[in-house]
This record gives C-alpha cells, structure tokens and sequence, in this order.
C-alpha cells in the first residue's frame, strides 16, 4: 500500500512546484512543503505550508513592528559612527518620517496656538523637500545612488538636529542652545556626506556637498529661532 502511494505523493510535490514556478507572489514567499501522512485523509496526499519567517505579509504584525525598529536602530548606528554608508543602501523611509514629525512638532509647541498647524506643516514640507532636492543634484552629478537611498541617508542624518529641536523646544538658555546647535549641526552634515561614499563623484563632490550645507544649515537656524 506505501509503495502505491508514492507516486501520488510525488506528484502532488512536482504540482506544487509547478504551481509556485507559474505563481511569482507565491514563489517569492519563503514556505515549506511537506505532505502530510497519507492516511491522515482517507489515505490522500496533503500539502500543507507554514510560516517560516521570511514573507512579511503573513508574518504577525508585532514581528514586523520589531523588525523595522531594529532595522532603525542598525541605521541610527551609523549616524552613531558615520564610516559606512552601505547600511544605509537598504533604503526605508520610516526614519526619515519619524525625525521630520518629531522636529516639526518641537517647533510648532513654542507657538501660539492659532500658529502651530501652519509651523508644522511649513516645516515638514520644507524637511522633505530640501532632501529630495539636494538627492536629484547628486543623482544629476551622476552618483550611481537612487533618489530614495539619498533621501533615506540624509533622513537618518537628520537624527542630530532631533536632539537639537528638543532641546531648543523646552530650554530658553543661549549659552545651552548654541553649542548644542552648533555641534548637531555639524554632526549632522558630517553624517550627511555619506551619501557620497562609494558614489563616483571625484571631481564634483563639491558640487554635491554644498546644498547639504545649506540644507542643514538652514534647519539648524530655523530650529534655533
């Protein structure tokens, strides 16, 4: 009676294969295929696919959540110690956009009420346009960088001027708020010329690094104020 089966269950196993060959969502998932005992079901073969931990779309929402707070923390490592860039090639935008809320929103508290809505739009606007900016130049000048690695890398180099904001939100001391902006601003451009790591920019790195300046430098004064 097994060696009947067999050719059933092999069939069902090279069916399988075709199914996930014809299907490329399904052949992307990372499965595994195993036929259940062949008298578990009126003696048919079964194939059954489990959860393995390598497809994000049947993966639990709290593992993904973990996952992309720790991929944040492995790029806040680089601003930590700005030396390789290449962490930072795997691009995402959740950094980007948690930084840009987070500054938007410490200078909008100062204002008046009547004001903060306009401030916080006026500022999270000006974050992400100044970056996309300034990652068309260096992808004009010919950088083998895409538009969002550059927009992912000058997002995380932001990080700085988070801690600048809130600073600058909640003390009024100017002897405290000038060093701390000063140094995050440094910090944060010097972070930001990792983008031009590895990008084939000899003789325009010039070119490309001086909208950073201004970028961040024209944050570092708006946060200041």
């Amino acid at each position: 009676m097994t060696d009947l089966n067999k050719p059933n269950v092999e069939i069902e196993q090279d069916e399988t294969e075709n199914l996930l060959r014809m299907d490329p969502v399904r052949s992307s998932f990372d499965v595994e295929t195993r036929p259940v005992e062949p008298d578990t079901f009126a003696g048919e073969s079964v194939v059954e696919t489990r959860y393995t931990g390598g497809d994000t779309l049947d993966e639990p929402i709290r593992v993904t959540l973990l996952n992309e707070f720790r991929a944040i923390g492995e790029k806040l490592i680089y601003i930590l110690y700005p030396k390789n860039a290449q962490v930072l090639r795997d691009w995402d935008l959740w950094g980007p956009l948690i930084f840009s809320l987070v500054i938007s929103l410490c200078l909008s508290l100062p204002a008046s009420s009547s004001d903060r809505e306009s401030i916080f739009t006026v500022v999270f606007a000006l974050i992400w346009f100044g970056e996309a900016v300034c990652s068309l130049n260096i992808k004009l000048l010919g950088a083998n960088i895409s538009i969002f690695q550059s927009i992912c890398i000058l997002g995380y180099s932001s990080f700085p001027l988070v801690i600048s904001s809130v600073v600058c939100a909640f003390i009024d001391r100017l002897y405290i708020r000038i060093p701390v902006n000063v140094a995050m601003y440094a910090w944060a451009t010097f972070a930001s010329l990792g983008v031009l790591q590895n990008s084939n920019l000899t003789n325009k790195k010039f070119l490309a690094a001086y909208p950073l300046f201004l970028f961040y430098f024209s944050l570092s004064w708006i946060i200041f104020l």
